[in-house]
């Protein structure tokens, strides 16, 4: 069934676009009888090289979500629109903010304190701080497959996700909406912008959301898993004359919320094997037969609260235009209470970080109508972070160690200092074609040290870990090139290269406590553009990534206090990578009232060669070349039908929305053989994650001021997840869990 549809997908595609390619009069054909009447699809304004252009311009693979998609495809946060992305994969946890990416099969996947993408909001990296905001007020999300090291630097080597918020007005506007829902599920907005004067414009958002979860404690006293945020932004934007225009704003959030999201398996990972057993503990059924119940006796609770302030001004200075982007952050989380995920008072935990980061960014843009257009730039990242873990044995403890002992206490202090020089320019050979060329040098330094206590039946045991730090540079290089075919539609070459920065770790046993960056090459080649007076709009792309020096754990030499030469375990550069496929999306405005629109993304993403890989509990090494890479599942699928009508006056629409992703493995667990643990043990469940199927359906009407609609999300109830945690649970690994969410939304604009 799956080559089937990649196989058709293919060939109706290929079709169509040599259709339009080779025969651009095509271009003028009518779609239906009545194309005088059917407008054509709205254009898509991107803004992925620090510059606004249209979508068929930019030479790289490129999903966007505006303003209106976000809110008729009900998109709230990552899970949501990362769904409607091709080759685009999410593995979830038991809370919003813990979720993995992987995007062309590129993830972090082997260790490594770094992330292999970017998150920007307003041209600021938030990623150290949020990977999954809430989306009140945003004009774009766009999401960039491939390495994006130009203009997003480091860490964004296997894409980035590019949000802009609305910025003020000079109108008097506003709007607002109150949303009800399943699980007494409550949330609203409200969003005012106003002028103080000609020059002088505020924005300002609220929102809140609460929730009592879908997860039901058969415990009375082991609490829930509840949900309280709210998220606000205040913004201003000074134009100060026709040179210079400086925008400001400030985004607070406070996100609070209960037991996780999910359910035990009864598969205990191998960490918790150590401390439980072989056997989980079974006081609830397991999934997929236990979609919404556990046991825990003792309530957890987790509060994530951050700001961020963003300024950034912009300076016309005739020939050039000068860009600077300031960003500061500061946030904090609190986590208190259950671990082991049972009735039994065993295991708590009390986890407490910060993370504060300042970058400064400066852009040199020519502003002529040139042959060659150029942008050079500096940027300035620094960033510190520190965590304290507190780990606390109960009455029925698996140790028989007395209530409240301490069995482990660490103290982790981490800092990273960065610069890059970086530039980009395009030179127009002729009027179809355009080369551009882009490099980044970058320089990175991070650091860290720890502070440990294991408790021991003699008293804690202190061990420090001395500051190690270590400093890397990298240069990434791209080179593109962008052919227009018709006006309508434009053709493109490129090779890009990612970067991931190395690290340190403090293992004192590892004779080099330094791991180095990992580095890839991306070769993409892509078609995008309309067709049928702007009525059709298509891109696809053909990708082959080449990823080298891997940060993965691995054995390694090292040696003991005494000099000894000793085998432990640790991260170092053993793995080599590849990854190729393809990604096609299309939007067909059929009729005035009828819209068509989907993606098809297909990634085969292995190990090439890594001999040598430790996975915990396997009695030795094993050779992992050729298996599938982690978190990437060979086939993802999306698609939705949306009718626009008129009732009793109002704009009205009904939408259908059907995502598919294919089966992908979450732990190279899933590859060891039986018989390579000291106990024969299948971990096959729940690593590898089955495919899955959703199905949305959603309708509203807007009626002068005001809109109102409603939406039911798995349609079907099916039972999926889409990744799995634990934290040394004796009832089993957990899934996150999705049932059928049900829910219907006020709006008001004014």
């Amino acid at each position: 069934m799956r080559t089937s549809l990649i196989k058709h997908a293919m060939l109706g595609s290929s079709a169509l676009i040599a259709l339009v390619v080779t025969n651009p009069a095509t271009a003028q054909i009518d779609l239906t009888t009545s194309a005088d009447a059917t407008p054509a699809l709205s254009e898509i304004i991107v803004t992925a090289r620090r510059q606004e252009e249209t979508l068929k311009d930019v030479p790289t693979s490129i999903t966007v979500f505006d303003a209106t998609k976000l809110l008729q495809g009900g998109i709230s946060d990552t899970a949501d629109y990362f769904l409607m992305t091709p080759n685009v994969s999410i593995s979830e946890t038991g809370t919003r903010g813990d979720n993995a990416i992987s995007i062309r099969g590129i993830s972090g996947l082997g260790g490594g304190g770094s992330s292999s993408f970017g998150l920007y909001i307003d041209q600021v990296n938030v990623m150290p701080m949020v990977s999954n905001p809430h989306l009140q007020d945003v004009e774009r999300i766009e999401v960039l497959r491939g390495p994006q090291g130009t203009f997003f630097g480091r860490n964004a080597a296997g894409g980035a996700i590019n949000m802009t918020t609305f910025a003020p007005r000079d109108t008097l506007e506003g709007k607002a909406f109150l949303e009800l829902g399943n699980f007494e599920t409550y949330e609203g907005a409200v969003t005012l912008n106003a002028p103080i004067s000609d020059s002088l414009f505020f924005r300002g958002t609220a929102y809140y959301f609460t929730s009592e979860g879908s997860i039901k404690n058969v415990n009375p006293v082991g609490g829930t898993d509840n949900q309280r945020n709210f998220n606000g932004r205040i913004a201003a934007r000074f134009v100060a004359s026709e040179q210079l225009t400086i925008d400001v704003s400030a985004t607070y959030a406070d996100e609070k919320s209960g037991l996780e999201t999910g359910v035990p398996t009864g598969k205990l990972s191998v960490g918790s094997i150590g401390l439980w057993g072989l056997n989980a503990i079974n006081e609830v059924p397991f999934y997929p037969l236990n979609q919404n119940k556990v046991n825990n006796d003792n309530p957890k609770s987790t509060d994530y609260s951050y700001y961020i302030i963003n300024g950034r001004m912009n300076y016309d200075f005739g020939p050039v235009k000068l860009t600077s982007v300031t960003g500061y952050a500061r946030g904090n989380r609190n986590q208190v209470g259950d671990v082991d995920a049972t009735s039994f008072d065993a295991v708590n935990l009390t986890r407490l970080a910060d993370i504060e980061f300042f970058t400064q960014e400066l852009r040199l843009a020519s502003n002529l109508d040139s042959k060659l257009n150029w942008t050079l730039g500096g940027i300035f990242v620094d960033e510190k972070a520190t965590s304290n873990l507190d780990v606390i044995l109960g009455a029925f403890n698996p140790l028989g160690a007395p209530a409240n002992f301490l069995i482990v206490r660490t103290l982790d202090t981490s800092s990273s200092t960065s610069w890059a020089l970086f530039g980009e320019a395009d030179l127009d050979v002729n009027d179809r074609l355009t080369i551009t060329y882009g490099a980044r040098y970058s320089n990175d330094k991070p650091a860290q040290e720890q502070v440990g206590i294991n408790g021991t039946p003699n008293g804690p045991v202190e061990t420090v870990s001395p500051k190690k730090s270590a400093s890397f540079n990298n240069l990434s290089n791209k080179v593109a090139a962008t052919y227009e075919v018709t006006p309508e539609v434009s053709a493109y070459l490129l090779g890009s290269q990612g970067y991931r920065a190395g690290g340190v770790q403090l293992n004192p046993a590892l004779v080099n406590p330094e791991y180095a960056p990992e580095k890839l090459w991306n070769y993409e080649a892509g078609l995008k553009g309309t067709a049928f007076n702007g009525r059709l709009r298509f891109a696809a792309s053909a990708f082959y990534i080449d990823w080298k020096d891997l940060q993965v754990r691995s054995v390694v030499q090292g040696r003991a206090p005494n000099g000894a030469i000793v085998i432990t375990t640790g991260i170092e550069n053993a793995a080599k990578a590849s990854s190729r496929g393809f990604e096609l999306e299309l939007d067909v405005k059929v009729t005035n009232e009828f819209t068509l629109g989907g993606g098809l993304g297909y990634t085969y993403a292995q190990y090439d060669n890594y001999k040598d890989a430790v996975v915990d509990g396997a009695i030795s090494s094993i050779d992992l070349s050729g298996k599938q890479l982690l978190d990437a599942p060979k086939l993802t699928a999306n698609a939705f039908a949306q009718y626009d009508f008129t009732l009793r006056g109002g704009s009205s629409f009904i939408r259908g929305e059907f995502a598919h992703v294919a089966s992908k493995a979450t732990s190279n667990l899933v590859y060891v053989p039986a018989d390579k643990f000291p106990v024969p043990f299948d971990f096959s469940f729940p690593f590898q994650v089955p495919a899955f199927e959703v199905w949305n359906i959603r309708a509203g009407t807007k009626m002068g001021k005001f809109n109102i609609s409603a939406y039911v999300e798995n349609l079907f109830g099916k039972n999926y997840y889409t990744g799995t945690y634990d934290d040394l649970f004796a009832s089993g690994v957990h899934v996150r869990v999705h049932p059928r969410k049900i829910g219907a939304r006020l709006g008001v604009a004014f």
